[in-house]
Parts: structure tokens; C-alpha cells; sequence
């Protein structure tokens, strides 16, 4: 996923972000629907990778759509509610897919998921749902990734890093809070319920980012969400309790929760308006 975006943005500058985004909803469309017909190593590797480019050209398209539509006063309110709006699907999307694999297996999930993913395309095809800075004489950089890239390469490099290492700790919590429970000897439902109080803190709070961010600015929500990301990393490693992990994962989901939509927004506002597709691109490389 990370590494399409670059392709993607190509695809983006040189024939225009509305088709960008037909093409990404539709890739993902159709792989998520035959995911479920196969069970091929090779098969499912190649879907797996198709359905990667597919999400990073969308996520790209929006994130470009945003930066030419939104104003900067606004911009982290609504980079927070896509943000939010990622975590509410993390929560309603595994209940649908439990429930519907129970019901009809596994095959009806991703044919559900595809279909899902299918309605996307309505908003994008409807009246009104074109964007007005997509038209030929209004493309940035006509495809040239490369040079926009090595142009701002100090600044990708830069402003890269830190969002890689959030990122890093972001996806390991996922993975390391419920070894935390394993070693603290929890039942697999408590291993979830654990799970899930960090992520409803983590969802709640959303709306507080963007509001945070646009009234007094980008690192006023980034450096007090991080410092309890890495405190809640800190009380999780020394818990003895399932209590005290409880705790921990409550700390981490309020600090992911308060920098939602935060790397989107820094995206959007380093983008140089001539270049906003590769940049953006080579931003969420970098970064992870």
C-alpha cells in the first residue's frame, strides 16, 4: 500500500484525481470480491497486492481532494473526521463480517466487502461529485513523480520521520497488548475487552483532535497524543495486573485518539501546491 502510492499519484497528475479514485474504488471492489474463490498462495499474494495499490490510490485521491478543497483553518477538523471515520469501520466492519460468516462463510464476506467497497463509486459518478480542481489545465505535475520528489527530498526526509516512528507504534500496539495479556495469563475474552476499551477511548476522541488542531495548532494535538502513546507503551511493559493493562491500553488509545487525522493534515500542509500528489505519495512512503 505504501509503495503504490507513488505509481498512484503518477496516474493522479497526469489523468486526473477523479479517475484516479474510479479506478482505486473499483480495483478494490473487484479484489475484495473474488478474495473468497481462491485459495491459491500465489493467487491471494497477488490480490493481496492489488487490493494494497487500490487502497493507496483512494486514500491518495482524498487526501489530494482535501488539500485543493479545504481550507487550512478547517483542514484538521476534517482530516480528523476521516480519521474517525477509519476507526468507526474498524469497529462496525469485523462485527458485519463475524456475523456474516457465521451466517453464510466465508465467501459471502468479501463478496459483502466488495460490494461494499462498490458503493463508493456512486459518490464519484453522482452529479456533483467530480472535483473542480481536476480539469487538464489545473494538473500539477503531469505525471513527473521523480523530480517532485527529489525537489523536496530534505523535507520528505525530515518531516517523514517522526510519522514513521508513531506509525511503528500505532500498528505494534495492536500486536503487543494482547501478548501483554497472554503473559499476564487473560482469557481471550478479556484480551478483547482489553482491545476494546483502548480502541472505543481511541475512537471518542477524534472530534477533539481536529478542534485541537485548527484552533491552536498542529503540534498542540501531535505532542501532548504522542507523549501518552509512549507513556501508555511504558505502563503496558511494566503491568501486573490486567487492571494496570487496562490502564495502560486506556492511556494509548487517548493519545491515538487525540492525533487522528494528524498525519493526513501534516501531509496536506508541508504539500507544495505544485506537486501535492507526488509529495503526499512519497510522504506516506517514507513514513510507513
Amino acid at each position: 500500500s505504501a509503495l503504490g502510492g507513488v505509481p498512484a499519484s503518477a496516474v493522479g497528475d497526469r489523468w486526473g484525481n477523479d479517475r484516479l479514485m474510479f479506478a482505486a474504488v473499483a480495483l478494490q471492489a473487484a479484489t475484495l470480491a473474488v478474495f473468497g474463490l481462491t485459495d491459491l498462495a500465489i493467487v491471494l499474494l497477488v490480490l493481496r497486492a492489488a487490493l494494497g495499490v487500490g487502497m493507496a490510490g483512494a486514500g491518495l485521491s482524498r487526501q489530494v481532494y482535501i488539500s485543493r478543497s479545504v481550507d487550512i483553518g478547517v483542514r484538521g477538523r476534517v482530516m480528523a473526521l476521516v480519521g474517525g471515520n477509519h476507526r468507526l469501520t474498524l469497529v462496525v466492519g469485523p462485527l458485519l463480517g463475524g456475523w456474516v460468516y457465521e451466517e453464510w462463510g466465508g465467501e459471502a464476506v468479501f463478496v459483502l466487502a466488495g460490494a461494499v467497497t462498490a458503493l463508493g463509486l456512486l459518490w464519484i459518478v453522482l452529479p456533483g461529485g467530480a472535483d473542480p480542481h481536476d480539469g487538464p489545465d489545473q494538473r500539477e505535475s503531469n505525471g513527473a513523480v521523480g523530480p517532485v520528489l527529489w525537489h523536496h527530498r530534505r523535507l520528505l526526509a525530515r518531516a517523514a520521520l517522526g510519522p514513521m516512528l508513531v506509525m511503528a507504534a500505532r500498528d505494534g500496539r495492536y500486536v503487543v497488548v494482547p501478548l501483554i495479556g497472554d503473559r499476564l495469563e487473560l482469557s481471550g475474552t478479556e484480551i478483547g475487552a482489553l482491545v476494546a476499551v483502548g480502541t472505543a477511548a481511541d475512537f471518542l476522541l477524534f472530534p477533539v483532535s481536529g478542534f485541537v488542531m485548527d484552533r491552536f495548532g498542529r503540534l498542540f494535538s501531535m505532542v501532548p497524543a504522542f507523549s501518552l502513546m509512549a507513556g501508555g507503551l511504558v505502563l503496558l511493559a511494566v503491568a501486573d495486573t490486567g487492571a494496570q493493562a487496562v490502564v495502560a491500553g486506556v492511556v494509548m488509545g487517548i493519545g491515538n485518539g487525540l492525533s487522528s487525522g494528524a498525519m493526513l493534515t501534516m501531509a496536506s500542509d508541508l504539500a507544495p501546491a505544485d506537486g501535492r500528489g507526488p509529495f503526499i505519495a512519497g510522504f506516506n512512503m517514507a513514513s510507513g
